[in-house]
This record gives C-alpha cells, sequence and structure tokens, in this order.
C-alpha cells in the first residue's frame, strides 16, 4: 500500500514550522499553560497525546439527550490559545445530526460541518475562551482530515511521485530544515503560538495595528486560495471513471466569489459586497489589492492543479469518498473567501470589526491548515477517526 511521499512530507512541515515560527515572533504570542475542558471539568493531560477512551460520553442536560462524541488520541498539548471541549463539540453535533437526519455522518460533521460553523462564528466572538474553543475545533477538524485524506490516499492506487517540489511553487522551504518524526510538539507550539499572538491582536490590538497586520497577510492567503481553487477545478473536471460530478457542489461566479447551494454561510454572506470594489476599485489600495489578486491569487491556481495531477490517480477513487472530498474543498474554499474579504476591506477601508473578524480567520484558517498536514504526516493506525452517534 503506497504513501504519501516521506520527504513531501518533510519540506512541509519544516516549511511551516519556519513560517510558524517567524509569525509568532511578530505577533508576540507567548506560549504557557492552559487547560483542556471534558465536561464541568478542568484537566492538565499527561504525556503528549489527548485521550477521552476512560471518559463519560458527554450530555446534554438541558434537553435530556445523550450526545455521544468519542474522540481517539491525538497530538495535543498544553497551551494558552486552543481548548478541546467535548461539551461544546457535542453541542454542535447535535444541531448537525437534528438538521442531517438520517443522512448523518460523522465524516461530514468533523470535516466539513464543524469547521464551517467554527469558521461563521469567529468573526462574532469577542471573549477569549469561546474562540479557544472555536481553534481547538479547527484544530481537530484539519488534523483528522489530513488522516482521513492520508487514508483515503493509501487506500487507492495513489501516484506517489515526490510533490513536494510542486507543492513549494507557492510554498519555498526557504531554510530547508529537516523536521524529525516527532517534530508535532514543535510545530504544534509555533502555530498556538502565533495563533495566540493574532488572537491577543485582534482582540487589544491598535487599530492600525490590526489593518497593518491585514495589509501583510494579504498575498500569503491569495496564494492559499489560489492554491485550492486550482485543485478543486482539477478534481471536478478529471473525476474518477464511472464517476459524474455532481453539479451541485459548488458554484464558481468568478475569483473569490464561490457559493454552495443550501450551505448558509452568514459570515462570508456579511462580506460578499466587498467583491463590487475589488473588481471594480475606487481607491488605490483597492487597486492594490485587485493586483495582487490577479498576480498571487490567480497566479497560484496552476500550482494547485500540479499538485492533485502528480499525487493522486482518480481512476481507483471510489465516488463516495470522491464526492465528501469535493464537499470538504468547498467548504475550505468558502472560508477561505471569508479570510480574505473581510482582511481587505480591513485594510482598505481602515474597518475595524472587518479588520478583527480578518485576523481570527487568519489564525483559525492557520490552525486548520496546519494541522491538516500533520494529519497528513500522522503515524496512526489507519482508520483512526473521532466517533458521532446521533441520537
Amino acid at each position: 500500500m503506497t504513501r504519501v511521499s516521506g520527504r513531501y512530507v518533510r519540506n512541509l512541515t519544516s516549511f511551516m514550522l519556519v513560517v510558524l515560527l517567524i509569525l509568532c515572533g511578530f505577533s508576540g504570542g507567548l506560549i504557557s499553560t492552559a487547560t483542556i475542558v471534558i465536561g464541568d471539568n478542568s484537566i492538565n493531560p499527561s504525556g503528549s497525546l489527548y485521550s477521552t477512551s476512560d471518559k463519560a460520553s458527554p450530555i446534554i442536560h438541558n434537553t435530556g439527550i445523550e450526545q455521544t462524541v468519542v474522540l481517539p488520541q491525538f497530538p495535543f498539548w498544553d497551551n494558552p490559545t486552543m481548548e478541546i471541549n467535548e461539551t461544546f463539540i457535542s453541542q454542535l453535533a447535535l444541531d448537525y445530526c437534528t438538521n442531517a437526519g438520517e443522512n448523518a455522518s460523522g465524516v461530514e460533521f468533523f470535516l466539513g460541518y464543524l469547521p464551517m460553523r467554527s469558521a461563521d462564528e469567529l468573526c462574532h466572538t469577542s471573549g477569549k475562551s469561546q474562540i479557544g474553543k472555536l481553534f481547538g475545533n479547527l484544530y481537530l477538524s484539519g488534523y483528522f482530515g489530513g488522516v482521513w485524506l492520508r487514508d483515503a490516499l493509501s487506500s487507492n492506487n495513489t501516484n506517489s511521485k515526490d510533490i513536494s517540489e510542486v507543492l513549494m511553487k507557492v510554498m519555498p522551504n526557504v531554510l530547508g530544515v529537516e523536521m524529525e518524526t516527532k517534530s508535532d510538539k514543535f510545530i504544534f507550539y509555533a502555530l498556538t503560538c502565533f495563533a495566540g499572538g493574532l488572537t491577543d491582536i485582534a482582540l487589544q490590538g491598535r487599530n492600525s495595528t490590526i489593518f497593518i497586520v491585514n495589509q501583510f497577510s494579504i498575498k500569503t492567503f491569495l496564494l492559499f486560495y489560489g492554491y485550492n481553487w486550482g485543485y478543486l477545478n482539477f478534481i471536478l473536471e478529471n473525476p474518477p471513471n464511472g464517476t459524474i460530478p455532481p453539479d451541485d457542489i459548488i458554484v464558481f461566479n468568478r475569483f473569490l466569489d464561490c457559493q454552495m447551494p443550501g450551505v448558509e454561510f452568514e459570515s462570508l454572506n456579511q462580506y460578499k459586497s466587498v467583491l463590487d470594489k475589488l473588481y471594480n476599485p475606487p481607491t488605490w489600495k483597492w487597486l492594490k489589492i485587485r493586483i495582487a489578486l490577479e498576480t498571487w491569487g490567480k497566479g497560484s491556481v496552476s500550482a494547485g492543479q500540479d499538485v492533485w495531477e502528480n499525487i493522486m490517480d482518480n481512476s481507483e477513487l471510489s465516488s463516495s469518498v470522491y464526492n465528501l472530498l469535493l464537499d470538504l474543498s468547498a467548504r475550505f474554499l468558502l472560508v477561505s473567501e471569508l479570510t480574505l474579504l473581510s482582511m481587505m476591506k480591513g485594510y482598505a477601508e481602515c474597518d475595524y470589526d472587518a479588520g478583527k473578524c480578518g485576523i481570527l480567520q487568519e489564525a483559525g484558517m492557520t490552525i486548520w491548515t496546519t494541522s491538516y498536514f500533520m494529519g497528513l504526516a500522522s503515524d496512526l493506525p489507519e482508520g483512526t477517526f473521532p466517533e458521532l452517534e446521533c441520537p
């Protein structure tokens, strides 16, 4: 059974570590001891793996319905930024199960509903504790999203060409640091340091600092967006043999303007009006952003196409896995749009609320993306995944 290239994983994780460490110093985040909350009790986990195997399933007392979320062991250390709160996750699971009914799926909940719902709430939250829970949801989703994709690739006739060279077109590994097999802890602390610093800026920083962070983050996230736009279009145009791509997953109106029929995303809808100024720039700041979109955003589309052309043979991918991959990728693209549009409005119009939303989304997206690569490189046994039991 073929695995994703080891050298690719080392190159990619080393790049993420370097970037996070540099940005950590820039953002001013500090690493200290925090707690993980299970139900109404606070605990400090022993060892480096978060485990819930010996804890009772949480119960949502206000409804009288037991909602079970069982999390397997995964890398998580004491930190001041992210919190894994199973009661909070269970409350979101109850909402999901109610809406999904018989179509409820653990994979769809943990990889699709949970991160999108958490990202939506970030723009309407000012409490640091609640933000930490939302960040924890994104970390959990990203990590097991990487594990899920790792298993999906391994169970098919995966083309294991060394894809690091293609990925580095959009994410250059400037220092070439080789990561050891136990690098998760270093990446984790760099990640929490960076996200914690951004959170402090969003909640306590001067307006001018918020707008500067927005300005300098736009190009980086345009790169990521272009990459994801490219690979999503590629897999839509290159389905597995005998599979017809669904036509109701995502609608591409124009760059940075997509929608998923039947999926509500309140925060993104709030910033859709930004697109008029982006495509018809009324000021020099908007003109700078439009130029960046054309060069950095659209310029990275080919990298996303090349990555999926080189790492995956779609011919043996099952229709169910393929459709789920499309759905999850589309949700990631929409959250990326929210991050960019709020950043753009914050910088171009000195809009505090938009700028704050953009910074929190930047922190959340960084957590989600970095934990995804950690999961892709994970040594967890094949098939390891959180469990969801709907009432």
